[in-house]
This record gives structure tokens, C-alpha cells and sequence, in this order.
């Protein structure tokens, strides 16, 4: 069999088409490159060189957009989230150029970093009150605690008054007694004086005899008989006077 040969032209179509085969493969290459930086967080990664090329420019064009769109996000989330880590709040993510899904997750973690401030303000809030509390708390346990020492200086005092009136009513009572003690001697006493000036009377009667008989022979019989009446009432008198000094003191005490 023979061989074919081509002219001019029909080689130059080949090699063209040989060339372009070559093109292509070098272009989806190039994208496939970018593309798989960007899926390992290289955000950063464009398509460059496909720019004034009719066939792969508006593909380039399109990625690119793409890779700056998923770059914003996250850089915005990122700092959004950065803010809201040191308890700072005002740093939303901004909405402006996000489409679809994108605007959509940013409405949404911008919602939970309202939720996280409001949180916080509650959090600050009752640390702020168990601040307080713990202070109030103190106070009152020093409080109670010198309520507790003056009412056990209260309760002393008040076992020193008890005990004070306890004594001073012993004593009142005491004097009471020493004073009916006091009037019953005095009463005896009396009775005593009575006695001794009956006696000093029978004395007085038994010098008047005595004086009767030394004058009088006749009267000796009567003067005598008054003298012995009067020795027997000074006998008796002077006994009774006796037994009344030794009653007056009472059990334990010593006479008048």
C-alpha cells in the first residue's frame, strides 16, 4: 500500500490542531492548579494569563470572582469573630457584595454575635451583683458577728443584774428580819425596864421597912412581913429578868 502525503495545507491544519490540543491542555492545567490551591485555604490563588483570550477569559473571570467572594467571607468572618472572642462586639460582617448563601451566613453569625453580646452584658451583670452580694454578705456576717458580742455582753450584764437583785432581795430580807428581830428585843426590853423598876420599887419598900423596924418596935411585925413580900417579888422579878436577857438576843446571837 502506498503512503499518503499531504500538501501544504493539510499539514498546516494539522499542526495547528496539534497546537491548540496543546493549548487547551495547558489552560485546564493552569485552572486546575488554582483551583486546587484554593480548596487547601489559599484563598489568595487567581488566574492570571487568560486575560484577551476570547475562548478562557470569561472562565478565568468567572473563578476569580468566585475566589474573591469565598476570600471576603472569610477574612470578614474571621475578623467578626476575632472582635467577638475579646468581648467586643461592634465589628459585624459587612454584607456589602455577598449574594445567596454567603449574605445569608453572614446575617446569621452577625445574629449570633448579637446573642454572644447580649450574653456577655448578662454575664458582666451578675458578676456585678455576686460582687455586690459577696460585699453585702460580709457586712452583714460582721454585723451579725457584732450583734452576737454584744448580745453575750447584754446576757452578762443581765446575769450580773439577776444576781445583784438576788442579793439585794436576800439582804432586804435579811433587814427585814433583823429589824422584827430588833422589835421583838425591844418589846422584851421594855417588859425588863418594867420589871427592874418594880424591883427598884421592892427595894425601895424593903429600905422603907428596914427604917420602920429601926424607929418603931411596934410596926416591927407588919414592916417585917412587907420586907419579906417585897425580897420574895425582887426574887422573883430579878428570875424572870434573867430569863428575858438571855431570850432577847435569840438562837445564835449574844444577850442585850
Amino acid at each position: 500500500m502506498g503512503a499518503i502525503t499531504l500538501d501544504t495545507d493539510q499539514a498546516s491544519a494539522v499542526a495547528d490542531g496539534t497546537d491548540a490540543r496543546a493549548h487547551t491542555a495547558n489552560r485546564i492545567a493552569d485552572i486546575t492548579s488554582i483551583c486546587e490551591r484554593a480548596a487547601r485555604g489559599d484563598l489568595e490563588a487567581r488566574i492570571t494569563g487568560m486575560y484577551g483570550d476570547p475562548a478562557w477569559e470569561p472562565l478565568a473571570l468567572a473563578i476569580n470572582r468566585m475566589l474573591d467572594i469565598a476570600d471576603s467571607f472569610v477574612r470578614e468572618a474571621a475578623a467578626a469573630m476575632e472582635h467577638c472572642s475579646h468581648d467586643e462586639f461592634h465589628r459585624p460582617i459587612l454584607l456589602r457584595g455577598l449574594k445567596g448563601a454567603y449574605r445569608q451566613s453572614a446575617a446569621v453569625i452577625n445574629h449570633a454575635g448579637l446573642k454572644m453580646k447580649e450574653s456577655s452584658d448578662q454575664i458582666r451583670y451578675i458578676a456585678h451583683l455576686a460582687t455586690e452580694t459577696a460585699s453585702n454578705v460580709t457586712t452583714v456576717a460582721a454585723a451579725c458577728e457584732e450583734l452576737t458580742g454584744s448580745t453575750s455582753e447584754i446576757s452578762t450584764q443581765a446575769e450580773g443584774s439577776a444576781k445583784l437583785t438576788q442579793e439585794a432581795v436576800s439582804v432586804a430580807r435579811k433587814a427585814t428580819e433583823a429589824v422584827g428581830e430588833l422589835n421583838t428585843a425591844a418589846k422584851k426590853v421594855d417588859k425588863i425596864v418594867t420589871l427592874i423598876t418594880t424591883i427598884a420599887e421592892a427595894v425601895g419598900r424593903i429600905n422603907d421597912g428596914a427604917d420602920a423596924i429601926s424607929h418603931s418596935a411596934s410596926q416591927q411585925v407588919q414592916a417585917t412581913s412587907e420586907i419579906t413580900r417585897s425580897i420574895n417579888e425582887v426574887s422573883q422579878n430579878t428570875s424572870l429578868i434573867s430569863k428575858r436577857i438571855g431570850s432577847v438576843g435569840g438562837p445564835g446571837k449574844g444577850g442585850v
